[in-house]
């Protein structure tokens, strides 16, 4: 049998060489200039499965090898309190909030793609149903009424939801995109927004992942070069707020 191939410092280096070069690359995606009124702020997969230590594949960590340290942290000291903020300012100005949710319907998850069937047990993501403390958005963010919670069975959350059509029936044409995480389901579903036409833009310090090697290099090397604007929750409300101020006439 062979064996796995250990990933160790060198194979680190080489990552951070190539990323070295990419950032000198000029972006291909342009900047997008937040429009309020058509923009949509996406809280993606902060459900209790995916979003806390205590759940889904939290418990898990030390089974497959990874510390779990750098992830829960920064959802709890960097990810929910930036969402706060952006949520308080799109209410506050009656702004677009929806919210996706991973998980299944059914208990034998025949509702999911066949890999995820696998893979849903391993991580915990099985016990994500309608009615499960598994399936809801975290507390502290919790959505409000009339705040669309969509239920995504795939990394990606335009392969198997509504969600492109319930934008466009906002009329919405950017995203505004926070989460979890940042280089598997929020980076799929930034690619797949921007397939479809929509201006995205990432949450720096409103998103994460396992580690932030993970985190900067799909952000930044990749998705910054060629699929969505990358900002930080600061920036975006900033840009809201200045974008909100009426101009004076006259």
């Amino acid at each position: 049998m062979a064996r796995k191939k250990k990933i160790g410092l060198k194979d680190t280096r080489t990552v951070w060489k190539d990323a070295k070069i990419l950032n000198k690359v000029q972006p291909i995606v342009p900047h997008y200039d937040i429009v309020p009124e058509r923009s949509a702020l996406i809280v993606l997969d902060m459900n209790y499965v995916c979003a806390h230590r205590d759940y889904g594949i939290g418990p898990r960590f030390s089974l497959i090898g990874l510390p779990a340290d750098y992830f829960y942290d920064r959802i709890d000291n960097a990810v929910i309190p930036n969402i706060k903020k952006l949520l308080d300012l799109f209410r506050q100005n009656d702004l677009k909030v929806l919210y996706t949710t991973m998980g299944c319907e059914k208990e034998d998850m025949s509702d999911l793609p066949e890999t995820w069937r696998i893979a849903y047990p391993k991580i915990g993501y099985n016990k994500s149903r309608p009615g499960t403390k598994e399936f809801e958005i975290r507390e502290e963010i919790k959505p409000q009424k009339g705040e669309p919670v969509i239920l995504k069975k795939s990394s990606g959350a335009f392969a198997t939801s509504n969600i492109h059509q319930i934008l466009q029936d906002m009329g919405i044409d950017t995203l505004i995109i926070t989460g979890v995480e940042s280089d598997c389901c929020l980076y799929n579903t930034a690619i797949e927004a921007n397939d479809r036409g929509y201006k995205v833009i990432v949450v720096d310090d409103a998103s994460t992942t396992l580690t932030e090697t993970g985190h900067r290099i799909l952000l930044y090397t990749y998705g910054a070069l060629f699929f969505f604007n990358v900002r930080t929750a600061k920036e975006v409300i900033e840009e809201i707020e200045k974008a909100r101020v009426p101009v004076e006439v006259g």
